[in-house]
């Protein structure tokens, strides 16, 4: 993610030196527009991780669920089988 971040700061500050119309004004213009580069892609980290949790507590919960089942499932099954040993 730090190299992203990297790549964006330079393309920022490279296209802004190229747009700018003279040094000083470049300069202003690109510690902004990084300064802008690195808050959004911190927003967009978080998204990311947000959506990771979201994504890891729903596959937990199916996985929860299918445990349950599978439990239930095997809990009717020996039980069917004592009432035929009992037969």
């Amino acid at each position: 993610m730090k190299k992203l971040i990297a790549i964006l700061a330079v393309t920022i500050s490279v296209t802004a030196c190229n747009n700018g119309s003279s040094e000083s004004a470049a300069t202003t213009d690109t510690a902004a527009t990084t300064a802008a580069a690195v808050d959004s892609a911190s927003k967009m980290v978080s998204a990311a991780t947000d959506s990771a949790s979201k994504m890891v507590s729903a596959a937990t919960d199916s996985a929860s669920k299918m445990v349950d089942k599978a439990a239930d499932s095997a809990t009717k099954m020996v039980d069917k089988a004592a009432e035929k040993a009992k037969k």
